[in-house]
């Protein structure tokens, strides 16, 4: 078998060559510009031909680049439908994840029967994680990561943008303290699980200064954090992937429709996708259909 380049010098040039920037490609990619760049300089190093023009303002692809990419498209495309062919009952083995603790708990597990029910021969093992800096990929076929990853020799697919906004225990809206205007929040407990930042974020976005955005009660870890919301214990910032179950079960609810953007997102991170194995790319391409969420 031919020596192949790496797929994710592949996955860059597919990117630029349809985008024609650099920025939009690496933007797609969750990659910095340089990091595109250097994929590419790889890749032409491995053809031994320049695959692109470089202007100003954009890029276009050379002769040689043009024969390329039509071919590497095609591959590509290959790659991510091969799956597909396959009788779902015919794929088996085990996906190793590494998820954070509140996504795995409060996104996948809701939804894993349905997956299951897909590829009944397909078995997970799930690992969590708090901390993304300890991410060790080549122990997992899939991780899913809280935070702003920049492993530039990882595959790195961003899943979910986050918006926040307080949630709470249904009967605390409309209990003895009902929860009527912002300054009502006083009579109430905030929840973090960092040092006030979001709530000081929300709070500000609404133009109010009558609510201290340090008081309350801190849970570092976001599973126990939004357990103690179901519990009444105060008033928890949620966020539109890992409350979504929640808020639709009824088990908490949104006492304001005001929303922030999150600094940080969810991200889905892989080794060469050319070395998953069959049920790892099943499982793949069923997460990835799951976003963006409604």
């Amino acid at each position: 078998m031919q020596r192949l380049p790496p797929l994710n010098t592949l996955r860059a040039f597919e990117a630029v060559a349809r985008h024609k920037r650099f920025i939009h490609a690496a933007d797609e990619l969750c990659l910095t510009h340089s990091a595109v760049s250097k994929q590419i300089k790889q890749l032409e190093e491995f053809y031994g031909v320049r695959l692109f023009k470089r202007a100003a303002a954009q890029v276009s692809l050379t002769t040689e680049g043009k024969k390329i990419w039509m071919q590497v498209a095609d591959a590509l495309e290959l790659i991510a439908r091969a799956p597909d062919s396959l009788e779902s009952d015919a794929i088996e083995g085990k996906v190793d994840l590494l998820l954070a603790p509140a996504f795995a708990v409060h996104w996948l597990l809701p939804r894993l029967a349905d997956f299951a029910s897909l590829y009944p021969n397909v078995r997970i093992n799930l690992t969590t994680n708090y901390n993304a800096v300890d991410v060790n990929i080549p122990e997992f076929d899939i991780a899913v990561i809280y935070g702003n990853p920049s492993w530039e020799r990882l595959n790195i697919i961003l899943l979910a943008d986050l918006t926040l906004f307080p949630v709470c225990k249904p009967g605390l809206i409309e209990g003895p303290n009902s929860i009527r205007r912002i300054s009502d929040l006083n009579n109430h407990v905030l929840l973090h699980d960092d040092d006030g930042l979001l709530w000081s974020k929300w709070l500000a976005a609404n133009r109010d200064t009558t609510v201290d955005p340090f008081s309350g009660h801190y849970i570092p870890e976001v599973v126990h954090l939004l357990s103690a919301a179901c519990e009444g214990c105060g008033i928890a910032m949620g966020d539109n992937v890992t409350t979504l179950q929640l808020l639709r079960s009824g088990a908490l609810a949104r006492p304001f429709k005001k929303t922030i953007q999150s600094p940080q997102s969810y991200y889905m991170v892989t080794r060469d996708e050319m070395s998953l194995s069959v049920q790892s790319i099943v499982f793949l391409n069923w997460l990835k259909k799951q976003f963006p969420l409604s």
